[in-house]
């Protein structure tokens, strides 16, 4: 590869390369964003994930003594499992979407169980929920975890008071951690990428094409050039 013959092609064609590196720019940049009146806006969204982690537990947490006849959290781990699938409940969403509109293709509502040990498929639940929020914004995804928990709460203890349990047998539920915001897909880089390097590399390729359709001088010996002037004297 010979580096200063092709600097100089490049060099010599600077204004085709400066034009295509501007292009490659401008394509790139609208790959990324989307130009309109009102402004920019990103073409691709990324995805946000907020959740809280719940506790389900008898009233007045027995758990702090040593008496655990009647607090078995087994028998609460198998109410968590219950009480995830009705926080993803179409009953839970109505309530949801009473604060605001919400589109659960693109902004899903997921409800899971904490298992005892996470390397093993079969390990029994503990007594704790995760309920998780996703969308494309950290405010939006803080407000719909939020949203999320506060209909479940109040879908249960409905529930529960319809089913006329005394208050000193419910299920008590505690929020025990909460506002775990994390970036689950990040605006992808690739396509902008690619772009800037194809258009870059046609303007580069343009550049040796019309390089070698340059008419080229052809060297002359010395002797070809002594020929031709003593052809020209004596005539």
């Amino acid at each position: 590869m010979d580096l200063p013959l092709h600097l100089k092609v490049i060099w010599r064609f600077k204004f085709l390369v400066a034009t295509g590196f501007l292009l490659a720019i401008g394509l790139a940049f609208l790959s990324v964003f989307n130009v309109s009146s009102t402004g920019l806006t990103y073409r691709a969204q990324q995805i946000w994930a907020d959740d809280v982690t719940l506790l389900v537990s008898p009233q007045r947490f027995p758990w702090g003594g040593t008496n655990l006849s009647n607090a078995d959290p087994a028998t609460f781990g198998q109410l968590a499992t219950i009480y995830a699938n009705l926080a993803t409940s179409d009953a839970v969403k109505k309530i949801v979407v009473k604060g605001g509109h919400v589109d659960f293709a693109k902004e899903p509502m997921l409800a899971t169980v904490v298992p005892y040990s996470y390397q093993s498929s079969n390990s029994p639940p503990l007594p704790f929920i995760t309920l998780e929020a996703q969308a494309a914004t950290k405010p939006r995804v803080m407000e719909l975890v939020k949203r999320e928990a506060d209909a479940f709460l109040s879908y249960l203890r409905r529930l529960q008071a319809e089913g006329s349990i005394p208050k000193e047998q419910r299920a008590q539920i505690s929020i025990v951690k909460g506002d775990q915001i994390r970036l689950l897909q990040p605006r992808s880089k690739t396509v902008p990428i690619m772009i800037f390097m194809l258009v870059m590399i046609a303007a580069i390729g343009l550049s040796f094409m019309l390089e070698n359709l340059r008419p080229r001088a052809r060297l002359v010996a010395a002797d070809e050039i002594d020929e031709v002037v003593l052809a020209r004297r004596s005539a």
